[in-house]
């Protein structure tokens, strides 16, 4: 009866070292700026490529799949990219299921901060 006892014991600190291994591991990526081993390292250039990307003006086609006080557009790859319209852009002209060739600024996948639209119109 000791032994089984024991067996148990030792399956259930085994999985909790596990367990607590695996958790510790998972934000273990290094900061922007630092190498693989937390080491910092100098960065030239990084930051401004990502602000560069979001503040040039993108081109993508889809398919309107939602409108409202957003849009939500069905890119030819298949994925569902949430875009804002800008300040003087009206979507009133069109509906679901138009497809369309839309002008952006921004990141596409941020729903925190969608990319916003400057310009929008009929593909063709």
């Amino acid at each position: 009866m000791k032994l089984k006892s024991f067996i148990a014991l030792g399956t259930v600190l085994l999985m909790l070292a596990i367990f607590l291994t695996a958790c510790g591991q998972s934000n273990n990526k290094p900061a922007e700026g630092s190498d693989a081993s937390g080491n910092h390292t100098e960065v030239q250039g990084n930051n401004t490529e990502k602000q560069d990307s979001s503040t040039e003006a993108q081109v993508i086609t889809g398919v309107i799949n939602r409108k409202g006080d957003f849009l939500v557009l069905l890119t030819e790859d298949g994925d569902y990219q949430v875009m804002d319209p800008g300040e003087d852009i009206s979507l009133d002209a069109f509906t679901e299921g138009d497809s369309v060739k839309v002008t952006y600024t921004g990141q596409l996948g941020d729903e925190e901060n969608p990319p916003v639209i400057s310009a929008i119109e009929p593909a063709k």
